[in-house]
């Protein structure tokens, strides 16, 4: 069992690997109304060290609050990392989306965390491999998915360039920067000429409208 009690906001570590954008104020109005009215009514978990794992958007309103202190579960029976510690406690209560679990890992969550979903992982360290961890940010920045990387499988197959590398890598480039906001299954079943998409995707250009298809 964690240990409950009382704890100075200046005791706890703070994760890193929790997306920013989700202790926005402009986020937090709800949630600082209600701590106002009824305080912390479920502690912050923290791992062994005292490293917050779960309960960051609390924790961001109980700094907003300048409240000295909050109710903690410290799991020093666990021997769990923050960063696994998360991922355990919100296995089941929690569906993490694909976008929300690469938010994480932008933000310090590490690949290999026990119980990171393995068709994630592989997709991720993919993605990792072709643009960096800029290319990454921009993604999270986009509020895309790691599931780019099927998309652009799917433009490779219809380019008929499926043994091509380097084109790989550059239509996942294309999906990242260059802006077309097209579904690009849809946009397929709109017959555009393979040569066609090919052609734009090596000049890192967006399509026009030609075939229905809009920046």
């Amino acid at each position: 069992m964690p240990v409950f009690m009382e704890l100075p906001l200046d005791q706890i570590k703070v994760a890193h690997f929790n997306p920013a954008r989700r202790v926005e104020r402009v986020k937090l109005t709800g949630l600082i109304l209600s701590i106002k009215e009824h305080g912390i009514l479920n502690p912050l978990d923290l791992a062994a060290d005292r490293t917050l794992a779960d309960g960051h958007r609390r924790y961001a309103v109980a700094h907003l609050l300048k409240l000295p202190c909050a109710p903690v579960a410290i799991h020093s029976e666990s021997k769990l990392d923050a960063a696994t510690l998360w991922v355990v406690l919100n296995a089941d209560t929690m569906a993490l989306t694909p976008t929300q679990w690469l938010a994480a890992i932008d933000s310090g969550l590490p690949l290999d965390t026990p119980g990171f979903p393995e068709s994630l992982r592989k997709r991720v360290d993919k993605l990792i491999e072709l643009v960096g961890m800029d290319g990454i940010s921009q993604l999270v920045e986009q509020n895309r998915s790691p599931y780019i990387i099927d998309a652009a499988d799917r433009v490779v197959r219809f380019c008929e360039r499926r043994d091509d590398d380097a084109f790989f890598r550059k239509a996942v480039d294309w999906l990242i920067y260059v802006g077309n906001s097209f579904n690009v299954r849809s946009a397929i079943t709109e017959d555009i000429p393979p040569d066609v998409l090919a052609e734009a995707i090596e000049a890192a250009k967006p399509l026009t409208r030609m075939w229905g298809v809009e920046k």
